[in-house]
């Protein structure tokens, strides 16, 4: 027997569709799955007579198929006749492309994102850092998951840490974080904002980089948007960005 979960389904364009799922099996032989055209008079009994026949014009493209050990799915890895192993994705912005817009002084990332788990076993899975010239640490802003099931916008060089919202596995989050001296501030889906005071000087950040800074402790979820306002926006408007 099998447990499916985390079946998505996503447009792509051009009338592309991107279909994923996790099995668990209780047996590690006689594992198999497959995409077919559904006979719509089947109802239930042997899976095989569920195909559907045919009628010469009907039919489907399929593309970049891929099987992996893992909670959830990855992005596509090319491979040829045998399988491949790879880091896993570090989609990062720096250089003009990234201080183009950030402003230093004060800002506001607005986040749809949708996390697989609701707990992450390290101190936080990252949905992004902003990362000073030193690299990684000594001073990066983080957005993820704490251990304990929430929310945490903190700051590694100093005591700037606020706990926000519940994490829902397979749950969309709209999540507002925004930083200013002193003045921080953080939501989730227009809930009860929290705040921190804290006073150490803000990070000189060069890069944002997606799905965190830790190898230990990547985002385990999907990213939908990410937007920046180059101001500290007022909390009432934070949680009206997050409804």
């Amino acid at each position: 027997g099998s447990t499916i979960s985390n079946a998505l389904i996503s447009s792509v364009g051009n009338g592309w569709y991107k279909l994923s799922f996790t099995a668990s099996f209780a047996s590690a032989t006689n594992m198999w799955f497959g995409f077919h055209i559904a006979n719509p008079a089947y109802t239930s009994g042997d899976p095989f007579s569920s195909f559907f026949a045919g009628d010469g014009t009907s039919g489907m493209y399929l593309w970049g198929a891929q099987l992996e050990a893992g909670s959830f799915p990855t992005s596509y890895i090319p491979t040829a006749a045998s399988s491949v192993a790879r880091s896993a994705d570090t989609a990062s912005m720096t250089g003009t492309n990234f201080s183009s817009w950030y402003n230093q002084s004060e800002g506001t990332f607005v986040v749809n994102t949708t996390p697989l788990s609701a707990t992450n076993i390290n101190f936080t899975g990252g949905v992004f850092t902003l990362s000073p010239t030193s690299g990684v640490g000594g001073g990066s802003f983080d957005l993820g998951q704490g251990a304990a099931g929430t929310w945490k916008w903190w700051r590694s060089n100093g005591n700037m840490m606020i706990d926000f919202g519940t994490v829902s596995a397979n749950t969309s989050a709209k999540l507002a974080v925004a930083y200013k001296l002193a003045d921080y501030a953080a939501v989730a889906n227009n809930g009860t904002v929290g705040t921190s005071s804290e006073a150490t000087a803000l990070v000189s950040a060069t890069s944002i980089n997606l799905s965190g800074q830790f190898a230990n402790s990547p985002f385990g979820g999907y990213l939908a948007s990410i937007v920046f306002y180059p101001q500290r926006l007022p909390n009432a408007t934070l949680q009206s960005l997050t409804s």
